[in-house]
C-alpha cells in the first residue's frame, strides 16, 4: 500500500544505487590521482551533459595529463561501478509497494551504454533521463524540467534520492521532497518517515 502523497520515486545513480569513490578507484588501478582534478573540472561536467564525447575529453586535456593513460582510465571506471546491494533492495521493495520508479543522473553516453551491458536493474524503471540526453546536468533546472515534462510527473508526488544536497535543493524548487543518500539504512530510515515504506 503506497503513500497517498507520492506517486514516483526518483534515483541518482552514482553513490545511490552504484558505489562511486574516484579517489579509491585511481588507487586501486594505480593510476594518476592527480587525474582527479579532471573528474572534478569543467571538462568533465561538459562530457556529462553530452556536449563532448570520450575522445574528444581526451584531446582537450590540458599538457599535464597523459592522454593516453586517462583514455584507459576512461574505458574501466564502468566495471568498477559496483551495486550497491541495500539500495536495489529499496528500489525493489518501493516497485512492490506500487510506486514508479525512474533514474535522474549525471552521466555520459559511453558509460550509460556500458553499464547496460554489465547490469541488468535498468529494466526495472518507468522511466530514466541522463545528462547527455538532457544536454544539461545537476543542478541545472532544465534537467528537472525535463524529467517532469517528459514523463509527465508532479514534483509535489515525487521524491528525489541523490548523494548531493545541491541537487536535492535544486529539485526541492519544483516541489521535489528529497533525500540526501548517506547509506542505505538513512535513506531506508527517511523513507519509513514519510510512509513510503515500512
Amino acid at each position: 500500500m503506497r503513500s497517498a502523497s507520492y506517486k514516483n520515486i526518483i534515483f541518482d545513480l552514482g553513490n545511490v544505487l552504484l558505489e562511486w569513490n574516484p579517489q579509491n578507484f585511481l588507487e586501486k588501478m594505480q593510476l594518476p590521482l592527480h587525474f582527479m582534478e579532471v573528474f572534478n573540472s569543467l571538462l568533465w561536467a561538459t562530457h556529462d551533459g553530452g556536449l563532448l564525447s570520450r575522445e574528444e575529453v581526451v584531446a582537450k586535456l590540458p599538457p599535464q595529463y597523459d592522454r593516453e593513460v586517462f583514455a584507459y582510465c576512461m574505458d574501466r571506471i564502468a566495471p568498477h561501478l559496483v551495486l550497491i546491494a541495500e539500495m536495489v533492495e529499496i528500489l525493489h521493495e518501493v516497485r512492490r509497494k506500487g510506486y514508479k520508479v525512474y533514474i535522474l543522473s549525471n552521466m555520459p553516453r559511453e558509460m550509460h551504454q556500458e553499464l547496460l551491458h554489465l547490469h541488468d536493474f535498468f529494466k526495472y524503471f518507468d522511466g530514466q533521463l541522463y545528462s547527455y540526453e538532457a544536454r544539461a546536468i545537476k543542478p541545472q533546472p532544465q534537467i528537472y524540467e525535463l524529467l517532469l515534462s517528459h514523463y509527465k510527473l508532479q514534483g509535489h508526488e515525487s521524491i528525489f534520492i541523490d548523494d548531493r544536497e545541491e541537487n536535492i535543493r535544486a529539485a526541492q524548487a519544483f516541489g521535489i521532497e528529497g533525500i540526501v543518500c548517506q547509506n542505505p539504512s538513512q535513506v531506508r530510515s527517511e523513507l519509513q518517515l514519510l510512509n513510503i515504506l515500512d
